[in-house]
């Protein structure tokens, strides 16, 4: 299928594990150049070197994107990299993947909206 996104730039911060990965994977098998972050080295570079050998271009980072210096550090790279980003996929850790919905609580929801819509994390530097 062919969404007309070959050869667009894409961060997709977050994308060296999971469902990250599998964006990054899947628009890169479009034409799509990926920056990818992740906050280990070797999930990192694991990631890139697995778009590659499929054919795709990749490249990564390390760092957290719940932080103002980590996603400064992701759009730098993906800059000096590839040029300007044209796709955005933002993929944020969430307050915890081990509890059932109901026991979140009010702080929960507040911490992944945080994550989700502000670099600061609510303060986290």
């Amino acid at each position: 299928m062919d969404f007309g996104i070959a050869g667009k730039v894409a961060v997709i911060a977050a994308g060296s594990r999971g469902c990250g990965l599998a964006v990054a994977t899947s628009l890169a098998m479009e034409g799509v150049q990926v920056f990818l972050s992740g906050r280990q080295a070797e999930h990192v570079t694991s990631a890139v070197e697995a778009i590659r050998a499929a054919g795709g271009k990749a490249f990564g980072v390390v760092a957290d994107m719940t932080t103002v210096e980590g996603v400064a550090k992701i759009v730098d790279g993906a800059k000096a990299e590839l040029g300007e980003p044209t796709i955005l996929i933002v993929n944020p850790p969430s307050a915890s993947q081990k509890r059932a919905f109901e026991e979140y609580s009010d702080a929960d929801f507040q911490e992944a909206s945080d994550i989700c819509l502000r670099a600061d994390c609510g303060g986290k530097k």
